[in-house]
């Protein structure tokens, strides 16, 4: 096309299309640049004739005067879209469906892509080139504008039912007119067994190459196998290649006969494939009885390879002979390297025995051919042309275009059959004179076609049947509708459309109309104390509940043994993967309705019926999304704490509405983390609520009247899962795309839409509904009237929030969220074909979750009522997680909840926050009226109010009843001990006080973020106090926080008489406690901050087993706390043992006084250069580990072990004293805080940029001076240390200032730490951390300052503030002796990495000391 002219004006000179009256145009002039209308398959023939194989429709692109010619310039098109027809009068049969525009420069003799967008509709757009040599590409994509003009243009596709008539290029799903169904069906691991997984891939379509008989195509869907290998014999492989869409022939004289023969044959008849290797098998065949075709039975059936000929015979097998004629020059072992599993040949020999006795003359050679075959034996090819996921084959599939050239020359255009029906008599009726002539022949099969006609007429009336069935199977005194036969019956006959068969709709409806509960429904209890469960004395079991047959619906069987539970779904996971059992779109026990779903995914449904492949994909992304770890528990704790604050529910709270808001919001951001949530949270609610009941009751209609009467729920969740994928695009688009590379999700649309499915799963239907449920009825054992109940549930229970994680899972274990774990031994209708039925022809296996949770036999006597019991019988039997269903070998095909850590953790979170008084009934102090049935949701809905006018309130409420509880509870565990004093208890309560109640969690806004505002120069210098036993002081306002008086009762009590700091006699001994965890956090009366457990160092299986103490100490110093403190053995330390040569350094504690009766804090540690322990030097005297050296006590008491405590707890103590307190805390944020109130005026860049990273820290600083280092207060009574040891230690440090402000990479430097050699973590992330500290300040400052110039320097107040800063050094200090820009950004890094990064550190030491034998800084002699 060299003109537009010449590129545009020939596509209206078509027949019957250009002229009066046209929309085309007609003689106008274009401008001078090229375009191409690059249509599939188009081309331009001699005459300059634009064709398309698609002879009914030609595109023409009309933009007339308004395109402008492109020389070096900007074009803007407004493109109008007119389409004329070949022999076709209405020009609106197409619609544009958009338009690509691509701007090539061809300079230099190539082609520079230079951009392209995209026009839906008729749109305008700009494109800019860069010079005049340009070529502009325009592609046109059209689609029919309604399904009526889909079948006007495409006339040759015919449904004369039960037979279609289609092109051969309709076998391509993609080409099929819009509103049509495929014609053939596409074998998948959706709709056939798992052959692939045996070696044998016959998914997608395949074409009989070269076949003499007058059929073409072949599919496997519906294939079945009686073995998952060929470790178990021959492999058969039942194909119904009878059903619809499974065969087609040619439409000529021999195809008509072969399919109208085929119809005398069952629908449901199958083929035999049996196989006796991956490369070698056998064909049962319908042809050996076909008047004048007799071919032998069992065809041989043989896969190529490049020595197929040798392994089987040449006449089996020629691998010269298959190569493709659409790829010239690709020879037959070409094709076997790239596709070798991708063609099969497939021999025909005929029965030369039955051909001799033939008396019927060949038409074309009556004589030579007498008594011999009409046809030569001969071999042809089985190809593979279209892939499973509905893609056409890269060679094949040209190949069969070729093929089926019609007479015209267009590819694909040849016409085709197959059957579209399943009824045996519609298919004989249409046969005619063929199925009339086999059935007087007597070949025919063995179906009554005339029995309805010669019936009575009454037996034709509707619901006929369904009568002879009731009054003669089901009422039969004593058994009316109780057996078996009747039920059997029924299903058969109690069918109006439904989705499922009567035995099984009754069975769970029986639960939502009667009433009646899970242990009633499946064991027959009455008794709802024992749930079925009887005890057998000789066995010393409990009995009765174990197994249900035929429940619920015939051919189902439940088993709620826990033990069998457990077994089988430690079996399931391996069976899925191999195929070996099945699983539809099922929610426990329900089997839900697939029109809900969308239909990009296939199978339709919830994740856990995906097939292998697509769980495969999906399910790693759940392990990590909705896996929960120390920072994720803290984080939901916050959360929860705001939303049931009295901000955020200032009257009251609805279980279960807004327990659902919340954990959907969490579950969301987990996801996309960052993104804004589309979905309107009460609109969520309701539908989630709407979709798991409809999904369930709609079964029992047709989906036509579904879908009439609820399309705008099912709306609705069509459209939350549009925006959930359009997210998934986002976050996850690249990494989906490389599993659509290799077909991971097909035949579901794309992995995107796979995995956007299963996160619609989370947030509705799995964690989304399962964890506000166990949260929602655990609200009602603390809220509701239970007294009708009797002793099933404990009446006034107070929440535990110490251990709220037991009482969570025991609301789970009670009121168990979800129910049943299905899978089908025998996969019903609907595996094969997505229009059958979901449960006829199944073999149904259930594991009642929710009954195995209370089987006695695991639970105990009590397993039926609502107690609370310890953590450990939770981790050994609870399987609501289905905890049991993994499988090592077959990690991504869990079928466990990839969200256990993550359900904890909330209910965990929520409980432990819960203030129980706070929340109430509307009548104040009567108990909510909400009932109970042991049946999902199991508790009615209900709203808590918030209560007002509580008797005592604040601190003093919170002391009271801390100190009552204490007088209850404390005293009788601890006897006379007291290892926390009162003071120290008190305190503690008044801490946690303060963080929950008085000091609200920041939120990003002005109530709390604020600017600065305090002013030094109008408002006087910061007020400063002397910080305890500390050389130090601190700032006594905090302009960030100015609510003083609320510090006035920890004051109080701060300052009063707590008693002694007693000496080691009159202290605590924790050798003889059973849990010293659970005792020391009982002993401080309020919730532990389980925030600070970065490391479970005190987890029993890990650290605290014999035989791995001494691990536990190498990991404290390497991957914990102490890594700072790794230095390389010093030059002058002669008394290192051999084979060290890194140690932590502290001896110098050891001169620090200590209170009577205790042991010196200090020791010198070494160890190897991997990290192992190899001695320990205490008060002169090696100590080696007791693995590789024997260690008794020594004169003093002391050995391995016990100077192994006291160097971790004199580490600990070290590390808070010094680095924590006194270099994080004061030296560094207080000081800099200090002197920029000092000396920056409010709105300085500087004062600006420290302002977040000192948030409240003269108000923590202010009370460390007197509740922390104080004399008599908690540092001081924790230690062992004096009050003139603990005033000698900070003096210490604060003579060693010399490293104080050295940057974190100085440090880790001077470790002297060798490549190779034990691995710091803290380098590996404190140093990149660090420098992106240095940047993010490094970038503020060079905003506003001239680093070239130092302009830092010429600003008068930095000074000052470097002068203020200097000031409060000691002469050891490192401080930097000039203000530059540099030494600015070094002081500025280095505090906000000590304030982050550095305080987590060191500061988080809840691991360290909830056991108070891991790491005690106070060890007494001896012991």
């Amino acid at each position: 096309m060299a003109t537009m002219m010449r590129a545009l004006a020939p596509l209206c000179l078509v027949a019957g299309a250009a002229g009066a009256g046209s929309p085309c145009p007609t003689g106008r002039a274009y401008p001078s640049v090229e375009v191409h209308l690059n249509r599939a398959y188009g081309y331009e023939d001699a005459d300059g004739w634009w064709n398309n194989p698609d002879p009914y429709v030609d595109a023409v692109l009309n933009s007339e005067a308004r395109r402008t010619a492109v020389h070096g310039g900007t074009m803007h098109a407004a493109f109008d879209h007119v389409f004329c027809f070949q022999g076709m009068v209405s020009v609106q049969a197409y619609q544009v469906d958009g338009m690509t525009f691509t701007l090539l420069d061809e300079d230099h003799g190539k082609d520079d892509h230079l951009g392209t967008f995209r026009l839906a509709g008729a749109a305008t757009g700009d494109l800019t080139l860069r010079d005049g040599s340009a070529r502009l590409d325009v592609s046109v994509r059209v689609v029919p504008a309604s399904d009526a003009a889909a079948v006007a243009l495409h006339p040759d596709y015919e449904e004369a039912d039960p037979v279609v008539y289609y092109p051969a290029s309709y076998v391509l799903g993609a080409n099929v007119p819009a509103g049509k169904t495929p014609p053939m069906a596409v074998g998948s691991s959706a709709n056939m067994d798992n052959a692939k997984a045996a070696g044998l891939d016959f998914e997608g379509i395949w074409w009989m190459s070269d076949n003499p008989v007058a059929e073409e195509l072949v599919s496997f869907a519906g294939a079945r196998m009686n073995a998952t290998s060929f470790a178990q014999g021959p492999i058969d492989l039942a194909v119904p290649m009878a059903r619809a869409g499974m065969w087609s022939w040619l439409t000529d004289t021999v195809g008509d006969i072969l399919r109208r023969y085929y119809s005398t044959g069952s629908p449901d008849d199958l083929k035999h494939f049996t196989f006796e290797s991956t490369e070698r098998g056998s064909i049962s065949t319908g042809l050996t009885n076909v008047p004048l075709v007799w071919v032998k039975d069992n065809f041989p059936f043989v896969k190529y390879s490049h020595d197929c000929d040798e392994k089987y015979g040449s006449e089996y097998c020629n691998p010269t002979k298959c190569a493709s004629t659409s790829a010239p020059g690709t020879t037959c072992a070409d094709l076997i390297d790239q596709y070798p599993d991708d063609m099969w040949s497939r021999p025909t020999v005929f029965d030369k025995e039955r051909w001799a006795a033939n008396k019927v003359p060949c038409p074309w050679a009556p004589i030579s051919n007498w008594g011999r075959p009409w046809w030569p034996d001969t071999t042809y090819t089985l190809k593979r042309i279209v892939m499973a996921d509905g893609s056409p084959h890269p060679v094949f599939w040209n190949e069969w275009l070729e093929h089926t050239k019609d007479k015209n020359g267009a590819p694909g255009g040849k016409m085709l059959q197959s059957y579209m029906s399943n009824d045996w008599c519609e298919r004989m009726d249409a046969a005619g004179w063929v199925s009339s002539l086999v059935d007087a022949l007597g070949m025919g099969g063995d179906v009554d076609c005339t029995a309805q006609e010669e019936a009575p007429w009454w037996t034709r009336i509707p619901g006929y049947a369904l009568t002879e069935c009731v009054t003669g199977e089901c009422l039969t005194w004593p058994n009316v509708f109780s057996t078996g036969e009747c039920w059997q019956c029924l299903d058969k006959t109690a069918n109006f459309g439904q989705q499922l068969p009567a035995s099984y709709m009754t069975d769970m409806l029986q639960f939502p109309v009667t009433g009646k509960g899970y242990a009633e429904g499946w064991c027959g209890a009455e008794d709802a104390a024992t749930g079925g469960w009887h005890f057998n004395a000789t066995t010393g079991a409990y009995e009765g509940c174990a197994t249900t047959e035929d429940f619920p619906g015939m051919g189902s069987t439940s088993v709620q043994l826990w033990a069998t539970v457990k077994a089988k779904m430690q079996e399931m996971v391996g069976r899925f993967a191999e195929g070996e059992i099945w699983r539809g779109n099922e929610l426990g026990f329900i089997i839900s309705n697939e029109v809900f779903w969308p239909e990009e995914l296939q199978p339709r449904g919830v994740l856990l019926g995906a097939s292998p492949s697509q769980h495969g994909v999906v399910r790693p992304f759940l392990d990590e999304w909705f896996t929960c770890d120390a920072a994720c528990a803290a984080d939901l704790k916050n959360s929860a704490r705001k939303w049931q604050s009295e901000e955020a529910r200032p009257e009251k709270m609805a279980i279960q509405a807004d327990v659902k808001k919340w954990v959907f919001v969490e579950n969301f951001k987990r996801v996309f983390p960052g993104a804004q949530n589309p979905i309107d949270l009460d609109e969520f609610v309701e539908n989630q609520g709407s979709m798991t009941t409809l999904s369930t009751i709609t079964q029992l209609l047709p989906d036509r009247v579904t879908t009439a009467l609820f399309g705008g729920k099912i709306g609705v969740f069509r459209a939350n899962y549009e925006k959930v994928l359009n997210l998934v695009q986002v976050y996850y688009g690249a990494e989906m795309a490389e599993k659509d590379a290799v077909k991971a999700c097909a035949p579901s649309k794309s992995c995107a839409h796979q995995l956007a499915g299963g996160i619609v799963d989370a947030l509705y239907f799995a964690g989304g509904l399962s964890v506000p449920s166990a949260i929602s009825t655990g609200m009602w054992v603390l809220y509701a009237d239970t007294s009708a109940y009797g002793d099933m549930f404990p009446q006034d229970h107070q929440l535990d929030r110490q251990d709220p994680r037991a009482f969570f899972y025991e609301s789970m274990r009670f009121f168990a969220p979800v129910v049943g774990l299905p899978w089908w031994e025998q996969a019903p209708a609907r595996k094969f074909d997505e229009a059958a039925s979901q449960y006829d022809g199944g073999v149904r296996r259930v594991l009642n979750m929710a009954l195995a949770n209370k089987d006695p036999n695991a639970w105990g006597a009590d397993a039926h009522q609502f107690r609370v019991r310890p953590l450990e019988q939770y981790h050994e039997y609870f399987i609501g997680f289905a905890d049991f269903a993994e499988n090592a070998t077959y990690p991504t095909q869990a079928r466990s909840c990839p969200g256990k850590t993550l359900a904890l953790a909330m209910g965990e979170a929520w409980f432990g926050v819960l203030d129980q008084e706070v929340w109430g009934s509307k009548n104040g102090a009567e108990k909510v009226q909400s009932g109970y049935k042991e049946q999902t949701p199991f508790v009615d809905e209900f709203d808590l109010h918030r209560r007002t006018g509580i008797v005592a309130s604040g601190i003093w409420r919170t002391i009271v009843s801390s100190v009552l509880e204490d007088v209850t509870h404390w005293l009788p565990t601890f006897d006379s001990m007291d290892a926390v004093d009162f003071k120290g208890k008190v305190l503690a309560v008044v801490h946690q006080f303060e963080t929950e109640k008085m000091w609200p969690h920041p939120a990003p806004d002005a109530r709390y973020i604020r600017t600065p505002h305090y002013d030094a120069k109008e408002d006087g210098a910061v007020g400063t106090m002397k910080c305890g036993l500390t050389p130090l002081s601190v700032p006594t306002m905090d302009e960030t926080w100015e609510e003083w008086a609320d510090y006035q009762a920890e004051g109080a009590v701060a300052g009063g008489d707590g008693g002694d700091v007693s000496g080691a006699a009159s202290s605590g001994w924790w050798g003889g406690v059973e849990n010293r965890t659970a005792a020391i956090i009982a002993e401080l009366l309020v919730p532990f901050d389980d925030d600070l457990m970065l490391v479970p160092w005190t987890d029993a299986g890990k650290y605290n087993a014999d035989g791995v103490r001494d691990r536990g100490l190498e990991d404290f110093v390497f991957r914990g706390i102490g890594q700072h403190r790794v230095q390389r053995v010093a030059l002058d330390d002669a008394d290192a043992p051999a084979g060290a040569k890194y140690a932590v350094y502290l001896g110098v504690m050891e001169g620090l006084e200590t209170r009577e009766g205790f042991e010196k804090l200090g020791g010198d540690a070494y160890f190897t250069a991997g990290g192992e322990a190899v001695g320990i030097r205490y008060q002169g005297k090696l100590y080696r580990p007791h693995h590789t050296h024997a260690s008794p006590q020594d004169a003093e008491g002391r050995d391995w072990q016990h100077v192994r405590t006291v160097f971790q707890g004199s580490l600990s103590a070290l590390i808070t004293v010094w680095d924590h307190l006194y270099d994080v805390h004061l030296a560094s944020a207080s000081h800099v805080l200090h002197s920029v109130m000092d000396t920056l005026r409010p709105d300085h860049p500087v004062r600006r940029l420290t302002t977040p990273h000192s948030f409240r820290t003269n108000s923590i600083n202010h009370k460390a001076a007197y509740s922390l280092v104080g004399e008599g207060e908690l540092v001081h009574r924790a230690t062992a240390l004096t009050a003139d040891g603990l005033k000698a230690a900070f003096d210490v440090r604060r003579a060693g200032e010399g490293d104080l402000w050295s940057t974190p990479s100085a440090k880790m430097a001077a470790q002297g730490v060798e490549a190779g050699d034990v691995a710091l973590p803290l380098h590996e992330d404190g140093k990149e951390f660090f420098e992106v500290v240095a940047k993010y300040v490094r970038a503020s400052l060079a905003s506003v300052y001239d680093y070239g110039a130092n302009a830092c320097g010429a600003d008068a107040e930095l000074v000052a503030f470097f002068e203020a800063m200097r000031a409060k050094q000691d002469a050891s200090s490192n401080f930097p002796a000039a203000l530059t820009c540099e030494t600015l950004e070094d002081v500025l890094s280095i505090f906000i990495y000590q304030s982050t990064a550095g305080h987590v550190h060191h500061g988080s030491l809840g691991a360290e000391i909830v056991d108070p034998c891991h790491a005690p800084w106070a060890v007494v002699k001896g012991k």
